[in-house]
């Protein structure tokens, strides 16, 4: 298979969805191919049930599964650049393309050069679909590390690095946002978001960007 990559791979199950029934291999394809925002699909072998997936998985983010019971199997709606080889996650609804760098902290400063460094970006929260797309998919990895976002406040504002300000803020209870100058997605409040300082370390994300 030319995505053998992906062979004996599941993600955790909260990211997958029973697409239909019992059903065969090329069936679970068919099914996979007709709706926009199923990108990979796991054939349950043993049960004959097929789930569908918007997230491609990685080494990072997939689990070995237990006996041989499925597999992914990849279809044809991920981008050249999005190489899985490379770690990078891919999310079809929102075609965002991303990396978590959760194995040590850094200050934001550091965390946006490194982004950038590879030709990334911090990753852009900027609709409540993207947000909540990062928040499901952390939650269903078990990340237990707060991660710098994209984001710096200037006076009362916070702008992205375009320069646009910020339309959309996802902010936890009390998070004092106005006495800081950057943003973390909070672990402790389900990935809420929260103002930190310069000074703050934290995971991070990277994001392709946009072409």
């Amino acid at each position: 298979m030319k995505y053998s990559i992906l062979r004996n791979r599941w993600l955790d199950p909260s990211l997958l969805r029973l697409l239909e029934g019992q059903t065969t291999a090329r069936r679970c394809a068919s099914l996979c191919l007709r709706l926009s925002d199923c990108v990979a699909f796991v054939v349950d072998r043993e049960n004959s049930l097929c789930y569908g997936t918007s997230f491609i998985p990685t080494q990072e983010t997939a689990m070995t599964s237990t006996g041989d019971t499925g597999f992914y199997v990849m279809l044809c709606r991920l981008p050249d650049r999005c190489r899985l080889e490379n770690g990078y996650i891919y999310h079809v609804t929102t075609d965002t393309c991303f990396q978590l760098h959760t194995k040590y902290s850094v200050k934001y400063v550091r965390a946006d050069g490194e982004c950038a460094e590879v030709g990334e970006q911090m990753l852009k929260l900027d609709t409540e679909v993207k947000d909540e797309m990062i928040r499901t998919f952390l939650q269903a990895v078990g990340k237990i590390v707060d991660l710098h976002i994209q984001g710096t406040r200037v006076e009362s504002h916070w702008f992205y690095d375009s320069g646009d300000k910020f339309k959309f803020f996802n902010w936890a209870s009390q998070s004092n946002d106005n006495q800081q100058h950057h943003i973390i997605m909070s672990y402790s409040d389900g990935w809420l978001w929260r103002g930190v300082s310069q000074l703050q370390a934290a995971g991070f994300i990277c994001e392709l960007k946009p072409l």
